[in-house]
């Protein structure tokens, strides 16, 4: 199924989008969109989730 792009990327409900790209991420709508960019890079994101820091990488795709 589709979902949000940071559904997309293996992301959970609580967890806090710290870095993307190792740039801050400032809300979660501009994390939403920079998620989202260029079709084809990865992109690696660094969350805290349950206290803990953990990198997550995503691989953009076109939307199916």
């Amino acid at each position: 199924g589709g979902g949000t792009a940071a559904e997309r990327a293996g992301l959970r409900p609580g967890d806090r989008v710290l870095t993307i790209g190792a740039e801050p991420a400032r809300s979660a709508a501009e994390a939403e969109r920079r998620i989202e960019g260029a079709i084809g890079d990865d992109v690696v994101l660094e969350v805290e989730r349950d206290g803990a820091r953990r990198t997550v990488r995503y691989a953009r795709e076109a939307p199916r």
